[in-house]
């Protein structure tokens, strides 16, 4: 039965009134159509088309709909067929064409009928829509009330859980292309901007040059042959080497564990010589669910005369479960290498550094005629056997688990290693959402599980990786940011809200020997240093939230507010934070951290070493080169863990680098007069000539004592830390038994240590809010502005003075940042360099114009004593050098050396 054309008015009615955003009206049309044709038997009821030839995606202003109810519904219609003349009678109309009875009787010759329209009775379908109408009025009504009443539950402030609305960043060297005085000094075209940070974004998705895979059956065989005799002969070496040279940047792993593994594997390869990896899996995997250990772990026992326990068959379980990841752990420990500054005068370039065996003595035999003379062909092989083993056995990597995150964590620190940046990034999302997705199903069978946390707060390991993942993925996002896509780490509550220390290793868990062996690996010093890079991580977050945000309508720092007041409050306030975080280390640390020294002397011999080398003078060894040393006391960096005090340092300078960028742009494009640099510049030299010397390290015999006081400084600082996590409201007031007080009196001491000149202490006052501490500032912005200028001016005289040159041509698994780096500072002070030439000139076009001779001239000689041409031309050169170094292994860096040719040329 077709509806009426009063349904049509009906269903248009409704349609006509627009749900709100939770409802499409595409579902509204649906429901009703569907209920109307239920009740019709027939055809759903279709829409009339638009009035007035409007376009019909476009919908009118939504209406509320008629409330149903019995004043609606009460009168039952039926159609009408008496003529009008008869209606107006009231009286009974036979219905006869074209004049009815009655009409004809009585004369009427106006009969007439208003509705020609016969059929059956329609009000039980007007009835059926009014009910729809209501039931969907109360359901909108309702989720109304719930989106008024809903408020977003109050999170702690840490910037891993920023919410869905975290933004984005653009703080990568790309970045510097959308400059116009960039543009205008390299002669682009603004048009073209996109087009360098295309090439530069395209040169860093491309990997670099890898070992060539075996191709036919019987290579491959050959070659997971010879990776099953090298890792039976030189697993206890690999381990070893990732554990010195790897395990201290990252110190995610149980080093109690790895030595286990070592144990049973060569407990079952002494009593057996045939067990290879394949056959231990293969054994491994074919275990009923009632059998715990196989048959060749039972045998070695016997063979050992050892007791089983319930220690040694975990370790067993342990070694099947995450081989994958032991032979991650060997290839990472094959192409890692000790602390070496001294390559430029070594090898040609990287690509040959990175195929020398140093210190790797793998015989031929063991790896094969390729491998034996290429460190990175047999970590490739490593690495292809572990994808071999992971096809062949797949429950030996199942996704969402700890072995698995472990994995893809090694994977990407392994291509941080060989500068695969993209690759790195890959596998870091991977392990990242692995590793979400493990804290959520955890969380969610504790809340369906009574008497379990809801959450894995003490589990140690899953709070190390939290930190390790997510300080790994924000270091890339930092460089390759807005072009790759973010993981799930950045949104979720982390397990806790600071990276924690695990407890020494326990007897019960792990054998005697493994935990003898762990302590001498496992440093107190190496956990300070990683909290340190937490902590240095978390400030950095906030800074790149607030500062350089990436896809707004306007560029942030064009806008006059940011110029006037914001920036220079930011400025101060990470500053402030940056500050605490190098007092809280020990005095020995801090000054080398902020030892400067001759920058032009160590890259005339890093040059020299260079020629040499080119032109194979054999007399290299005969002349004394007091200056390609490290400048620092070799004892200091051994007993101070060189590697990460060198660390710390050069990641304390990209941090304050950040900082500086926005002011850097600032005066490039007139937000900043070059009158304030000028009076700024006057009173730091000013300042220079009358401070007091640097101390030396000897005034701190008693910190370097590393067989008396190592334990006692590592734990002091862990406090110091831990003090500064609650004072930047990292940590919950639950997670540390911090007071207040202690808390306040931490952070005014640590601001009382820094020099003058980053003193910014008496412009932050500190409030307790709902949320902890808060920083409040005061209001003369003037004030702020020249006090921040002055940091600004030291700061480029100093940050050349405090890199670390010879680090630039070291492989290590920040080798990319540091490059990356290095190219933007060298920008950053070219750019400073032609900026400040052009003040010169117009300010002696103006001497001559208006006579001012005197003033302008010691504005020039200020000026002069701190940009100085010849500076920028060396500093450019080394970075050539540098990038010629890696640009046969990275080639973004061949893009970078032709962006500083034209610099260099500019000069």
């Amino acid at each position: 039965m077709a509806p009426s054309p009063a349904a049509h008015k009906a269903y248009h009615d409704l349609h006509s009134s627009a749900a709100p955003a939770v409802f499409s009206d595409t579902l509204l049309a649906s429901l009703v159509s569907q209920h109307s044709a239920d009740l019709s038997g027939g055809e759903p009821v279709r829409p009339a088309p638009t009035n007035g030839g409007a376009d019909p995606r476009v919908r009118p202003e939504p209406a509320p709909l008629a409330p149903a109810g019995p004043k609606h519904a009460s009168g039952r219609k039926r159609s009408s067929t008496a003529c009008d003349k008869c209606r107006q009678k009231k009286i009974k109309c036979d219905n006869v064409k074209p004049r009815c009875g009655s009409c004809a009787r009585n004369g009427i010759r106006d009969c007439c009928y208003s509705s020609e329209t016969t059929g059956p009775d329609f009000w039980l379908l007007e009835m059926a829509y009014n009910g729809l109408a209501s039931k969907l009025d109360g359901i909108m009504e309702e989720l109304r009330g719930r989106g008024a009443r809903a408020a977003p539950p109050k999170k702690r402030r840490t910037h891993a859980s920023p919410g869905p609305g975290i933004p984005l960043w653009d703080a990568s060297l790309t970045s510097l292309f959308a400059w116009p005085y960039l543009q205008e000094q390299l002669g682009w075209d603004p048009r073209h901007a996109a087009r360098h940070v295309g090439r530069v974004v395209s040169a860093c998705e491309e990997p670099s040059a890898c070992w060539p895979a075996p191709g036919s059956v019987e290579e491959q065989l050959a070659t997971a042959a010879a990776v099953e005799a090298d890792f039976q002969q030189h697993f206890g070496s690999h381990l070893n080497a990732f554990l010195i040279n790897s395990h201290t940047k990252v110190p995610f792993l149980d080093i109690a564990e790895l030595v286990e593994l070592l144990e049973v594997f060569t407990l079952i390869r002494n009593a057996d010589p045939r067990v290879t990896v394949l056959r231990l899996l293969a054994e491994f995997h074919a275990l009923r669910s009632t059998e715990r250990v196989g048959a060749c772990y039972s045998r070695a026992l016997v063979a050992a005369g050892r007791e089983d326990s319930r220690g040694l068959q975990k370790a067993y379980r342990n070694l099947c479960e995450t081989m994958p990841m032991l032979l991650m752990v060997c290839a990472i420990g094959v192409i890692s290498v000790p602390v070496s500054l001294d390559n430029i005068g070594t090898y040609e370039n990287s690509l040959e550094e990175r195929a020398s065996m140093g210190a790797h003595k793998t015989p031929k035999a063991a790896a094969g005629p390729a491998a034996g003379q290429n460190r990175f062909a047999l970590s490739q092989m490593y690495i292809a056997h572990a994808a071999y083993v992971t096809a062949v056995f797949p429950k030996s990597l199942r996704p969402s688990t700890i072995p698995s995150v472990k994995y893809h964590v090694l994977l990407s620190q392994y291509h941080h290693d060989t500068l695969n940046p993209s690759l790195a990034h890959e596998e870091i999302i991977i392990a990242s959402t692995g590793l979400v997705l493990f804290i959520e199903k955890t969380r969610m069978r504790a809340g369906l599980a009574a008497g379990l946390a809801d959450v894995p707060r003490d589990d140690a390991l899953v709070n190390r990786l939290f930190w390790t993942c997510l300080k790994l993925e924000c270091e890339l996002r930092v460089e390759m940011c807005p072009h790759v896509p973010l993981s799930a780490i950045t949104q979720i509550t982390p397990p806790s809200s600071f990276f924690k220390i695990p407890d020494p290793f326990q007897e019960g868990d792990h054998t005697s020997e493994s935990i003898r062996i762990a302590n001498k690996y496992d440093d107190q010093n190496t956990w300070y240093y990683f909290l340190t890079e937490i902590a240095l991580r978390k400030v950095e977050n906030n800074m790149l939230d607030e500062v350089y945000r990436a896809r707004l309508d306007r560029f942030l720092w064009d806008c006059p507010r940011f110029a006037k007041y914001h920036v220079w409050k930011l400025t101060i306030k990470y500053l402030n934070h940056l500050n605490s975080i190098v007092a809280s280390l020990t005095p020995a640390i801090r000054k080398f951290v902020l030892m400067e020294t001759d920058p032009a002397q160590i890259y005339a011999s890093i040059k020299r070493k260079a020629s040499r080398r080119k032109k194979a003078v054999c007399e290299e060894d005969q002349i004394p080169q007091i200056l390609d040393d490290f400048l620092v006391d070799e004892d200091l960096l051994h007993h101070a863990q060189s590697e990460a005090v060198m660390f710390i340092k050069t990641r304390i300078l990209s941090s304050k680098m950040i900082l500086m960028r926005p002011l850097v742009y600032m005066c490039l494009h007139g937000q900043i007069l070059f009158e304030e640099i000028t009076e700024a510049a006057a009173e730091v030299l000013a300042q220079a000539q009358v401070s007091q010397p640097d101390l030396s390290f000897n005034e701190f015999p008693d910190e370097m004592s590393h067989s008396s006081s190592t334990t006692c400084t590592g734990l002091a600082s862990e406090r110091s830390i831990y003090l500064l996590a609650a004072m930047l409201n990292f940590l919950d007031n639950d997670d540390e038994d911090l007071e207040e007080g202690e808390v306040q009196q931490s952070y005014l001491e640590n601001l009382s240590k820094t020099s003058g000149l980053e003193d910014f202490s008496d412009l932050v006052e500190l409030a307790e809010s709902n949320d902890g501490l808060e920083e409040s500032y005061q209001t003369d912005y003037d004030m702020a502005r020249k006090r921040v200028l002055k940091w600004f001016v030291a700061g480029l005289i100093t940050i050349p003075k405090l890199t670390i040159p010879k680090l630039s041509l070291y492989r290590h698994p920040g080798s990319w940042y540091y490059i990356r780096n290095l190219v933007l500072g060298v920008i950053l002070l070219f750019l400073m360099y032609r900026r400040t030439r052009d003040y010169v000139v117009n300010l002696m076009k103006e001497s001559k114009a208006y006579d001012q001779t005197t003033n302008n001239t010691q504005s020039v000689e200020v000026l002069s004593l701190i940009f100085k041409k010849e500076d920028v031309q060396t500093l450019l050169e080394h970075a050539l050098l540098v990038l010629d170094y890696w640009k046969e292994e990275r080639k973004d860096c061949a893009v970078y050396g032709e962006y500083l040719r034209q610099c260099l040329s500019c000069l």
